[in-house]
């Protein structure tokens, strides 16, 4: 299988977590200097980034309200953690862009009008198999070849063995 790469910015270094400003803006120790720091996500990030965090840090291409650095990386236990909420948008575009390797994507209690411009624009589906995606009925098994990609449904079986019945998922 084929991989996609990413590559992380010239200049990376090593930083601590001081505190977050607001949603975007954050303080950063690096070298024993404070810096203001971009945070490329809105959410809360309170698991990666708290005071002490051991976060990775590039400098902005184009320093804006006096926040030199911009947050990437976050220790998140056994690796570093992207907090670029951006980020899986372009591994997903390159690595459809790339022809090769394999992406699966699974649609559980995604609606229609949320999947459907994926599936059309993002991934170029016939409208036959993004009917399926959201068709209400369960469909037997099946794998389908369309241009560029293998359609597949599946179903699990899940069994209780309290009241002894089999369901499927």
């Amino acid at each position: 299988m084929n991989s996609c790469k990413i590559s992380l910015p010239r200049g990376l270094k090593e930083a601590l977590f001081i505190a977050r400003r607001n949603r975007f803006a954050a303080e950063v120790e690096i070298c024993g200097r404070r810096e203001a720091a971009h945070v490329p996500s809105s959410g809360r990030m309170g698991e990666l980034l708290y005071p002490g965090a051991r976060v990775y840090v590039a400098p902005r291409d184009r320093p804006g309200a006096g926040l030199k650095y911009r947050i990437l990386l976050a220790e998140g236990g056994c690796c570093p953690v992207s907090v670029d909420s951006l980020l899986p948008n372009r591994l997903v575009r390159r690595a459809l862009a790339s022809g090769g390797g394999c992406l699966w994507v699974d649609f559980e209690g995604v609606s229609r009008d949320e999947g459907e411009p994926l599936l059309r624009d993002v991934f170029g589906f016939h409208h036959l198999p993004i009917d399926d995606c959201f068709n209400e009925l369960v469909d037997p098994p099946k794998a389908e070849v369309y241009d560029g990609y293998l359609f597949v449904i599946v179903q699990g079986i899940d069994y209780a063995s309290a009241s002894r019945r089999l369901a499927v998922t």
